[in-house]
């Protein structure tokens, strides 16, 4: 077996929004193609590979766990960690354009690479909500790749963005995630959210509890690309059940907090916030008061206890995305919210 020097075949860029475990296997497979590495070649140790590009030994170990699953490394004679392919390897090379990481932005991404039967490369750009910086990476950055996966998360004109799409991905293979726009060619697929009909629904689902409140606020986030149809489907849902209901853009400084309000917080910023002016009332939340967070993340499991939530799938979101690469397919998938039922309400 050949000596492998890892330092001369992986770099990692620090700051890259692609996971570090991503960027080593990715390496891995363009050193391969590169006739750099051939069948048979030794990889290091777990230590020894986290210990050579400063890397934490999970984010080693979740590398060689990628390549193994493909089989492109796997033990053999006695050894781990042994280069199993053999010049170009089939692979989806796939741009990654997130409107920003949270956790459950996190479970989408991971859920989404770790589908993938056959390889996929994926480089992961974040334009921040900022559609100048969204317009400049599609035009930068979006070159060479098979697929393009976008979640176009923005407070502007959908049209507009829409139109940047296509202006610059043209008829490139394009899948739409968390949110569909108008303007891009058909052909596209997508796996989306249906936000006015979803909140509608998972409220509903709750009303047997929400019955037990007197006034339901949504806290809407100041600056928001959340789309206004979550508002629209709210109002909707209060008004067929006769609700008291108060929408606020963002958390008032003023705002009255009393027993039988109930809360729908869509931005985990304004949580905290939220929960230290019930706190402050001595109001019981779960008892005298509920809220509801939107987006399902692990911290809402434990938070108080438990935080009830409505929330999107988003491990189902992202392996559905996966397919419909794998699967050549252009389908328009809708996937509903899940309410998620604990001690906060």
């Amino acid at each position: 077996m050949r000596p492998v020097n890892i330092k001369e075949l992986i770099i990692i860029d620090k700051h890259s929004d692609t996971p570090k475990y991503v960027q080593v296997s990715d390496a891995v497979v363009r050193a391969i193609e590169q006739r750099k590495l051939i069948k048979g070649d030794q990889l290091p140790s777990l230590r020894k590979l986290s210990d050579e590009l400063n890397i934490s030994f999970d984010t080693a170990k979740k590398a060689y766990d990628v390549l193994k699953k493909r089989n492109i490394v796997v033990a053999a004679q006695g050894k781990s960690n042994v280069v199993n392919a053999t010049g170009p390897i089939p692979v989806f090379r796939i741009f990654l354009l997130f409107n920003k990481l949270g956790s459950h932005k996190r479970l989408l991404y991971d859920a989404f690479t770790e589908a993938f039967t056959s390889l996929a490369e994926t480089d992961l750009y974040v334009y921040n909500n900022d559609l100048l910086l969204f317009a400049h990476l599609l035009k930068t950055k979006a070159k060479g790749y098979t697929h393009y996966v976008i979640i176009p998360h923005l407070a502007d004109d959908p049209l507009q963005i829409g139109a940047i799409i296509e202006k610059y991905l043209g008829d490139e293979k394009i899948i739409l995630l968390d949110k569909r726009v108008e303007g891009v060619h058909s052909a596209h697929a997508s796996v989306h959210e249906d936000f006015e009909k979803d909140i509608y629904n998972a409220l509903q689902e709750a009303i047997g509890i929400l019955r037990n409140y007197i006034v339901l606020h949504l806290i809407y986030p100041e600056e928001s690309y959340y789309p206004p149809e979550i508002m629209n489907g709210f109002e909707q849902f209060c008004k067929d059940n006769s609700f008291k209901f108060k929408k606020h853009i963002g958390i008032p400084a003023d705002i009255h907090i009393g027993k039988g309000d109930a809360f729908i917080v869509l931005s985990d910023n304004d949580l905290p916030g939220l929960i230290q002016k019930i706190r402050k009332t001595g109001l019981e939340i779960g008892e005298d008061t509920g809220i509801i967070s939107y987006n399902e993340t692990p911290l809402k499991e434990v938070l108080l206890n438990g935080i009830t939530t409505i929330s999107t799938d988003f491990k189902k979101m992202g392996k559905l995305a996966a397919e419909q690469i794998m699967e050549s397919r252009t389908d328009k998938i809708a996937v509903p919210f899940k309410l998620t039922l604990r001690k906060s309400l």
